[in-house]
């Protein structure tokens, strides 16, 4: 129950999916510890297709690369920061 609300929390407020949200959170956390970005592994599965198998999403885009460097960015505004998580 609380799951769920707390992702529909999400998708309200933050205006993306809950997966979206928590890659880009991944991709956050990793560079706060790591000092860089790095390829993050999702699978998904293609089962439902013909000859369906587990395939690979890589979160990893320039845009969201600029997300993660904006938010730890102290000298650029909310706004800013807004705007580019919106793209990415």
């Amino acid at each position: 129950m609380v799951r769920t609300s707390l992702l529909s929390l999400v998708d309200v407020i933050a205006k993306v999916s809950p997966d979206s949200f928590i890659q880009q959170a991944l991709q956050l956390a990793w560079y706060r510890d790591q000092g860089y970005v790095t390829a993050t592994y999702e699978s998904a599965s293609t089962r439902g297709f013909l000859h369906g198998r587990t395939e690979t999403i890589r979160s990893v885009t320039s845009e969201s690369r600029a997300f993660v460097k904006a938010m730890l960015d102290p000298k650029l505004e909310v706004s800013i920061k807004l705007s580019i998580s919106d793209n990415s």
